[in-house]
């Protein structure tokens, strides 16, 4: 059983990009789908993020974790906090456009791998 992990960038039309990783067992379908929202002060790949991923993408689920587009990381640098100003211009608004715009960018890319009547 393999697991298949991928990064990938959305550009975002208001705001800084957006990375995202998604993890699925290769050949699967129909996974219900967890995509995982960090909190304040927050980095996808935090802690351990990454093996939650993997335990997740191992029990059948695709899983999918991502970093704010105004949390204060970069594209270049997602977990070190340099982009003071867009962490100053954040807002719960901005993190649902966000997750708006993720979940409608994974459901696009990864439909065979995702059950869409099941996202959590």
């Amino acid at each position: 059983m393999l697991i298949k992990k991928e990064t990938f960038i959305i550009d975002n039309p208001k705001e800084n990009q957006i990375i995202c990783d998604i993890s699925f067992k290769e050949n699967s379908k129909n996974n219900s789908l967890v995509i995982f929202c960090h909190g304040y002060k927050g980095f996808k790949d935090w802690g351990a993020w990454n093996l939650i991923a993997e335990n997740f993408a191992i029990s059948g689920f695709t899983f999918c974790k991502f970093n704010f587009s105004l949390n204060g990381g970069t594209i270049d640098n997602p977990i070190d906090f340099p982009d003071l100003d867009a962490f100053g211009r954040n807002t719960f608004s901005q993190e649902l456009k966000d997750l708006e715009i993720v979940t409608d960018t994974i459901l696009k890319k990864y439909k065979k791998h995702i059950d869409v009547k099941n996202i959590a």
